[in-house]
């Protein structure tokens, strides 16, 4: 069962990372850019929470349907994961 983890795990990370389009990296340049204006830094990180939270769900969407045929490919017919 463990290569089962090591394949979701593998897969889950390069999912959320390809999932935020490296966003954190930018608001952490900008909130350091702009830390004494306040209102600024709120739209800064208000807006890439927003962005952040609809490429997860559109990409979970996507990566939950393809589950399926990857469980296929990777595991045994015995063992698959079902929608």
């Amino acid at each position: 069962m463990l290569h089962i983890f090591s394949l979701a795990f593998a897969w889950y990370t390069a999912m959320s990372q390809a999932s935020v389009f490296g966003i954190h990296y930018s608001v952490l340049k900008y909130v350091s850019e702009f830390s004494k204006d306040e209102d600024k830094c709120n739209t800064i990180i208000g807006s890439a929470l927003a962005f952040v939270l609809f490429t997860s769900v559109v990409l979970s969407g996507i990566f939950f349907a393809i589950v399926v045929g990857l469980s296929r490919i990777y595991i045994s017919d015995t063992f698959y994961i079902t929608s």
